[in-house]
């Protein structure tokens, strides 16, 4: 059956080998998960971890259809069974970044990831903001993804799908508003720079020009200073003065 299953999903044979050594771990750890779903929906999970595992793209939409449960159920079964076979993985900011050979983006991904969980908490009603789970390893992946792609590293958009679970639409739509994100807010960040810079120079004009109107204010030495040396200059013009009329009347 679940052969028949990965053909049907375009799945690569190192999946489906993976998938058969889940699905018989889980016969041996999960032998009462088995009894309350059926095995077309044990044999989905299987692949869908394998894919997981491997770095492949894994069409969830398609998989919960064969499943033959809903979307919930099957949610609900491949988180158990994830946990019986102890497959949790981790997919924050900083083990994603390593994970993907990008760390020179984690700091850059973890303020995508800030900024996009405050526009979007701002935006729900508070009745609705604890439906919200940012825990979601889509937003942490579509995080990383976005960073790495601004910090101009490469990497393979089929891996962050994979752990992200969710639709290459929902993904990509994610991406986009953090994105869209990122440039308004490093656009503001211009600005406001800019006026800045104006207001710094600003003040340095109307500096000089209090300067200008009152020297004694930016003199060094202060007023004593000033009149002492007004006070020199008229005694050596006095003294010249004198000298002059001196001559004169020796002549």
């Amino acid at each position: 059956m679940i052969k028949s299953m990965a053909k049907r999903l375009q799945l690569p044979d190192r999946v489906l080998s993976k998938a058969m050594e889940y699905q018989r771990l889980a016969d041996v750890k999960c032998s009462t998960l088995l009894k309350q779903c059926s095995g077309n929906c044990m044999c989905i999970v299987c692949l869908q971890l394998a894919s997981q595992y491997i770095g492949v793209q894994f069409d969830k939409i398609g998989g919960v259809k064969l499943s033959g449960v809903s979307k919930r159920v099957y949610g609900n079964v491949f988180q158990s069974v994830e946990k019986f076979l102890q497959l949790e993985t981790t997919s924050g900011i900083k083990e994603l970044s390593i994970r993907m050979g990008c760390v020179e983006a984690e700091s850059l991904a973890n303020k995508m990831f800030t900024r996009y969980c405050k526009v979007v908490c701002d935006k729900v009603d508070e009745g609705h903001k604890k439906d919200l789970d940012f825990s979601n390893p889509k937003f942490s992946s579509a995080a990383v993804y976005s960073a790495a792609k601004l910090a101009t590293v490469e990497v393979d958009k089929n891996k962050f799908l994979s752990v992200a679970s969710c639709s290459r639409k929902e993904f990509q739509s994610i991406v986009d508003m953090m994105m869209e994100q990122h440039d308004s807010g490093s656009q503001q960040q211009k600005i406001g720079n800019t006026l800045l810079e104006e207001a710094q120079e600003t003040g340095k004009v109307k500096r000089k020009r209090e300067c200008l109107n009152d020297k004694t204010m930016c003199s060094p030495y202060g007023v004593e200073y000033l009149a002492w040396k007004k006070r020199i200059i008229e005694q050596a013009e006095a003294d010249i003065n004198g000298h002059k009329a001196k001559k004169r009347r020796t002549k």
